[in-house]
């Protein structure tokens, strides 16, 4: 067996396409060894996913179903088992989960903010943008949804419940790394919009947007 055949093996034994006995047999080990190595990957994958994603996990009613059908489609690809969990926005939104993928999408930035490398700290003169920041648009409204449910409750499952209904117009959302290392996250504000859309341009901001978003961490200033 070489080493493509071994790791399509690893990944259809891991991903339950392909039964342990046959992957163990296939792979020469026993089959208690290689059980030991899928629970530790699945297990991981599970609990790096309950870490990125508390609250759009809590609106899946078939949450543990969901988990698993992500690992089959999705089995990680990379050392950092944080980044296993990158496609779950996109995993839930192709599967008609509109809302809880925007509220992953909202959770995922919120870890990116949080590991972000760029050292968050205003300049010796002058002002300078926030390096952290990340600005998307989401069609529902998953800022204040979890401003309402910042931490649900593991120890019950989901339960069915009515979710906000999609936005006519998109929703302008806005993360990032404070200086004290505090993540933050809002909709775009019209003071904020207007000074972001000045600094884009090369331009100083007015005196009042610009001291708004000082304030708020979105531009940096001593």
């Amino acid at each position: 067996m070489n080493l493509s055949q071994l790791q399509r093996t690893l990944v259809a034994v891991t991903r339950g396409d392909a039964p342990l006995e046959s992957g163990a047999s296939d792979l020469a080990v026993p089959s208690h060894r290689l059980n030991i190595y899928r629970d530790f990957v699945q297990g991981h994958v599970t609990a790096i996913l309950d870490k990125l994603y508390p609250v759009a996990l809590s609106t899946l009613h078939s949450r543990s179903h969901r988990v698993a059908d992500f690992l089959r489609a999705h089995p990680p690809g990379h050392r950092d088992l944080n980044l296993a969990g990158a496609p779950f926005p996109a995993y839930l939104d192709d599967r008609g989960f509109a809302f809880s993928a925007s509220l992953a999408q909202l959770e995922w930035e919120l870890f990116a903010a949080a590991v972000h490398p760029a050292i968050i700290r205003a300049p010796e003169t002058g002002f300078a943008l926030n390096p952290s920041i990340s600005i998307f648009e989401q069609f529902y409204p998953a800022v204040q949804f979890l401003v309402d449910h910042p931490e649900p409750d593991p120890t019950h499952p989901p339960v069915d419940q009515p979710h906000p209904a999609r936005l006519d117009a998109p929703q302008v959302a806005l993360v990032y790394r404070r200086e004290t290392h505090a993540v933050a996250f809002r909709v775009l504000d019209a003071p904020t919009a207007r000074a972001l859309s000045a600094l884009a341009n090369d331009s100083v901001p007015d005196d009042a947007d610009l001291d708004h978003t000082i304030a708020l961490g979105v531009i940096l200033r001593r």
